[in-house]
């Protein structure tokens, strides 16, 4: 074998250990985030849930925090918990204002689903998520919303 040919092999061999633990760490961290979503609702049903969902940020923040976690949609709140860092936002359905389907509010060049909402302040604010059936969360959170008035 030529020297080369190890450079390469060895390099491939790192690559793939690389990739397997990052496949690890994604892996315990999304597990992670359900265990906290499932002690954070205490038994509330949930309605939707997406494993996954990128969260792209909210709109009055000029620092974003941006990453994937589990957005879920009860009866009463929308929750997601980012898998890494350990950070969990909760939207009341009642400071929820209106839900949009969006193309680039935050920088993102992908269909998203909006959600505007009133902070504690009383100040309107949104959040954006991606890599979720938008059309099916907009829907099931408008019924939830008329349901409520």
């Amino acid at each position: 074998m030529s020297d080369a040919f190890l450079v390469v092999l060895i390099a491939c061999c790192v690559l793939f250990a690389l990739a397997l633990a990052l496949a690890v760490f994604v892996f315990f961290c999304a597990r992670r985030a359900e265990q906290r979503l499932k002690t954070f609702l205490k038994g509330e049903t949930i309605l939707l849930r997406a494993n996954g969902a990128h969260f792209s940020g909210r709109a009055s923040q000029s620092v974003r925090l941006r990453g994937h976690g589990v957005l879920a949609l009860t009866a009463t709140r929308l929750v997601f918990v980012l898998w890494t860092p350990r950070v969990m936002i909760e939207l009341p359905l009642s400071n929820v204002t209106g839900t949009r389907l969006e193309g680039s509010l935050l920088g993102q060049h992908r269909l998203s689903l909006t959600v505007d909402f009133e902070d504690r302040a009383g100040k309107k604010d949104s959040c954006e998520w991606s890599s979720v059936p938008a059309e099916e969360w907009i829907v099931r959170v408008e019924e939830l919303r008329r349901k409520r008035n």
